[in-house]
Order: structure tokens, then sequence, then C-alpha cells
């Protein structure tokens, strides 16, 4: 009696890669399906939850894997993407110091908007602590305004703290005083700037119009009276004060804000700032006074230099001293 035995399978049709490629077609999604459902039950009975304060994890929550991943790609993104932009501004302003030209009016700080913000505070503090003594010595009654003398004296310390700590902080971050004069945005700007200038004054004029039809005329006290002679009003309050506040809250904050925000958020954030250290002589008047300092940070941006600013400065401090 004979037995047939089966034909065994040849090793050609065992190893063909169509054979292969079909069979790993059938079985791996077979064979992950159920580790998939197993993923997604939940790990904790409903009971066991509740006692332990757990919440019970859903097939929603547990297999949703695509809400973490975005999130983490969107912030690795974003984190990337202002690295490469600070890099490039770094590499832009250095080329640019090295050509010896400004061609796209970046700003020159080196510092950071929180030494820039510390500085300003210092130029306040400083100069209110140079002005303890003299109001000392000075003594005014109770409810009078210090003595002229007095008065003139602590405006120069204030101009002083505004003026010195800039330069300090612009120093002592690597520069010479050279240096320290240029990071400063107190430079050189061609005639062409001239142009920008009067679109500032249009803008601050189409603002202030808008603001007095609104809200009526501002109303500031005037301290012009408590210094004394008029040219030295002229000195302190269309010379010494566009001077050091310029260089404080332009060349200073606006330039340490400016590394690492765009110009529009810089200029809103100095320009606040700046109107909001006016409010002791009128609250009405911080309005303008914010919008004034927002135009004047978007004049440094397109000219590069804050000699532009304080021109304009000195031009609304002599209107003001002159209405006054």
């Amino acid at each position: 009696m004979s037995v047939t035995r089966p034909e065994a399978l040849s090793s050609n049709s065992i190893r063909s890669p169509i054979l292969i490629g079909w069979a790993t077609a059938i079985w791996t999604p077979a064979t992950m399906f159920p580790i998939v459902c197993w993923a997604a039950n939940p790990m904790i009975a409903a009971s066991t939850a509740v006692e332990a304060r757990i919440p019970v994890a859903s097939f929603s929550s547990s297999v949703n894997w695509a809400i973490p991943i975005a999130a983490t790609t969107m912030k690795t993104t974003i984190t990337a993407s202002l690295r490469r932009k600070r890099s490039r501004v770094f590499v832009e302003r250095e080329t640019c110091e090295t050509a010896g030209v400004m061609e796209a009016n970046l700003p020159r700080s080196n510092w950071g908007p929180w030494a820039a913000i510390a500085g300003v505070l210092a130029a306040i503090v400083g100069g209110g602590i140079l002005s303890v003594p003299v109001l000392l010595i000075d003594n005014p009654a109770a409810g009078e305004d210090p003595s002229t003398t007095a008065s003139v004296i602590v405006q120069l310390f204030t101009a002083a703290g505004f003026l010195l700590v800039p330069f300090a902080i612009a120093s002592v971050t690597g520069s010479d005083i050279r240096r320290a004069v240029d990071r400063l945005g107190i430079r050189r700007f061609p005639w062409q700037d001239i142009g920008w200038m009067a679109a500032a004054i249009v803008a601050y004029l189409i603002f202030a119009a808008a603001y007095v039809a609104i809200f009526g005329e501002p109303e500031q006290e005037d301290i012009a009276e408590g210094f004394g002679a008029v040219p030295v009003q002229v000195l302190l309050i269309v010379v010494a004060a566009p001077i050091s506040e310029e260089v404080c809250f332009r060349g200073m904050l606006f330039g340490g804000l400016r590394e690492r925000m765009n110009k529009w958020w810089a200029a809103l954030i100095a320009g606040a700032i700046f109107g909001l250290l006016h409010a002791l002589t009128g609250l009405s008047a911080v309005p303008p006074l914010m919008a004034f300092g927002f135009i004047l940070c978007l004049l440094y941006e397109e000219t590069g230099s804050i000699v532009p600013g304080i021109l304009l400065h000195m031009l609304n401090n002599s209107v003001a001293l002159l209405a006054q």
C-alpha cells in the first residue's frame, strides 16, 4: 500500500516577495487592532477611579495623541522661529555696525528689555534721591512749592538721571563712550528723513485734534513759573528735558524693548511709560503724551536716530512754553 506524500512547497514560493507583502498587509492590521482596542479601554474601573479621585479615561482622551503632539509641535515651531528672528537681528545689527551703515534702521542696543525698564526706574529713583537733600535744605512750608533755586536744581538732577543711567547701561554692556552714544541712537541722519519728521508732526496733530474734539482741552500744571527767568525756563524745558527724555525713553527704553519685540509693541510700551510718568502734571494730558511718545518711537525706528525726535520734542515744548 503506497502513501502519496504531499509535495513540499518550493523555496521560491515561500520567499516570494509578493506573498510576503500580501501576508504582511493581511495580518498586520488584524494583529494591531486588538492592541489598539486594549489601549483604548479605561485602565481604572469607574468605582476605583471615584475612590481614588482620578477621572476615568475615555476613548477620546486616552488615544487622542494629536492634541499634545500638536501643542508641542506648535510651541517648538514658535520658539525656533523666534530664535531665528533674534539671530537674524543680531547678525544684521553686527553687519551694519561693521560696515558703518544702518540700512535696516535696526536698534543697536544690546542690554535687553528688562535692563531698559530697570534703567528707567533707576533714573527716576536716582533723580529723586539726589533731590531729597535739596528739598530738605530748602524746607518749604506745608502746602507751598519749593523755591526757584530748589526747583531748578531738582529739574537738573532729574535730567541728569535720565542721561547718566542710559549712558551707564550702554557703557557697561561692553561699549566705550563713542559706541555707547551710537547704541543710544545719537547719530546723524540724512536730510531725506525730514519727510518722516513732517509725517510725525501731522500724525500727532491729527491725534491731538481728535482728542480735544472728544475729551476737551487737556489741563497740565504750569511748572515753568517755578524756574524763574525765561532763559532758565528755555534751558530746562526746551533743551534739557527733550534731550534727556529722548535718550532715556527712546534711546534706552525703546531700543532695549525693540530687541525682543516688534516695533509696534515696543513703541506702545515705551510711549505708555513716557506718558504715565507725566501724570503728576495732569491726568488729562497723559493720553496725548503717550501718543507723542509712541510716534517718536516710530520716528526713531524709521530714521535710525533719536535726533529727529529730540528736535520735535524741542518744538513741542517750545509751543507749550509759549502757550503758557
